[in-house]
Parts: structure tokens; C-alpha cells; sequence
């Protein structure tokens, strides 16, 4: 692997902490500013899901890497790591989805399950 090359995937961080701190904004708006109580409760449940979606995102990082033992996925509660003989098989499916072309990978392991079949997109 040469230095220069990518070696880890991930949500950039500008995203993450901007995405935290929308969802401060409209907690403290949903506090303070709202008067009614159902538009208060759901000011403060989107708020509180974009702070978990935010501190989810920013724990997962990096979500794809590439390092000496092997590949490593990340999660937001674990971390997996595939030796070369684990990946049976990685490819990069091409799709049109909302009128712009996505690149799909996919990680096929030997060890498998259906639930464990890794999605990502790629740009």
C-alpha cells in the first residue's frame, strides 16, 4: 500500500458537529420558543434525533478502513474486522437513484449471515 494512497472512509466531520449542532438549536428553540406543548414535544424529539444520529455518526468514524490487520467496519456499537481470507468476494455495483449515479460496495464474508452483508456507498 502506498502512503499516498486512501485508506479510510468516512462522514466528514464538518457534516457531523453541524448536524449536532442543528440539533441544539432546535432543542434550545423547542425549549424556550415554542408555546404550545405539542409543538414543543416535537421540536424536542427531532432535536433529540439528530443529536443521536450526530453522536451515532461521530462515533462510527471511520466507517471503512483499510489497515494492516485487515478491513475494518465500523458500526455505531461494534467494530469488525475481515482478514483478506474472510472477504469472499467486494464489488462495486453502479446505480441510478434519483437521477444522479450511486456507486454501491459490497463485501461478501465468508462467515457471512444475511444481516451481515455490507452496504456503503461510495463517491
Amino acid at each position: 500500500m502506498q502512503p499516498d494512497q486512501q485508506t479510510s472512509w468516512e462522514p466528514r466531520p464538518a457534516g457531523i458537529v453541524a448536524l449536532g449542532g442543528l440539533g441544539l438549536l432546535l432543542a434550545a428553540i423547542g425549549v424556550t420558543g415554542v408555546t404550545d406543548a405539542p409543538g414543543r414535544f416535537l421540536s424536542v424529539v427531532a432535536a433529540t434525533g439528530l443529536l443521536v444520529f450526530a453522536t451515532m455518526s461521530w462515533r462510527a468514524r471511520p466507517k471503512l478502513a483499510i489497515t494492516d490487520a485487515g478491513l475494518v467496519l465500523r458500526g455505531p456499537f461494534s467494530t469488525r474486522t475481515l482478514t483478506r481470507a474472510d472477504i469472499t468476494r467486494i464489488r462495486i455495483t453502479e446505480i441510478r437513484r434519483i437521477g444522479r449515479r450511486v456507486r454501491l460496495l459490497e463485501i461478501d464474508s465468508a462467515d457471512a449471515v444475511p444481516a451481515e452483508k455490507h452496504h456503503s456507498t461510495v463517491r
